[in-house]
């Protein structure tokens, strides 16, 4: 059983190494087409729709995948026009649009001096959608990682390859690697 993880261990770990083709719309750092200033003055909510459609369709088939409502919720032109404005202002730290449904909801908070509401509105499957730059408060079970019964137990012990013996030191060394210019506790609420 030990040999089968230590084989499984060097797969992944060479698939890491190995190039990976991506197969979804680029950021703007990666894709050949970046957005000029000038395009992003042209926008409105209804172009960004169009784009997002076509994107969409020619990525994976799907016609008309953001309708202009969705589970009785009507596009957030706003949120969409905000977004545009912002990147107008800041057009290196564009990353993208929200295509979102309906109205902000949920618990209202203060954080770093700016009033924000939980959810921004929903998706196109009626989900709700995170509002940009809300701390993250999800609560803690108090089971590690390791403990969760999401996979049968192997024979070996997998916790005797980490470092620290927990997945928690991992996630938090990936998180600061992401994020390593804020303190991770940062977005915490």
């Amino acid at each position: 059983m030990k040999r089968r993880f230590v084989i499984f261990l060097l797969a992944v770990l060479i698939c890491g190494l190995v190039p990976q083709y991506q197969i979804f719309a680029d950021n703007k750092e990666d894709s050949d087409q970046k957005i000029t200033l000038e395009e992003l003055k042209t926008l409105t909510p209804k172009a960004v729709l169009e784009r997002a459609n076509k994107d969409m369709e020619e990525l994976y088939g799907l016609k008309n995948f953001f309708p202009q409502k969705a589970y009785g919720r009507e596009l957030n032109t706003a949120l969409l026009q905000q977004q545009i404005n912002e990147a107008i202002k800041a057009p290196e730290n564009f990353t993208g649009f929200d295509i979102v449904y309906g109205t902000s909801h949920g618990t209202e908070i203060t954080h770093k001096g700016k009033v924000m509401t939980r959810y921004s509105g929903y998706n196109v499957f009626g989900d709700d959608v995170s509002t940009d730059g809300f701390p993250w408060d999800a609560g803690w079970s108090g089971t590690k990682i390791q403990n969760f019964n999401h996979i049968e137990r192997l024979e070996s012990n997998p916790l005797e390859y980490l470092p620290d013996k927990t997945f928690e030191g991992e996630i938090i060394k990936a998180i600061n690697g992401k994020y390593s210019d804020e303190q991770y506790s940062t977005n915490l609420m």
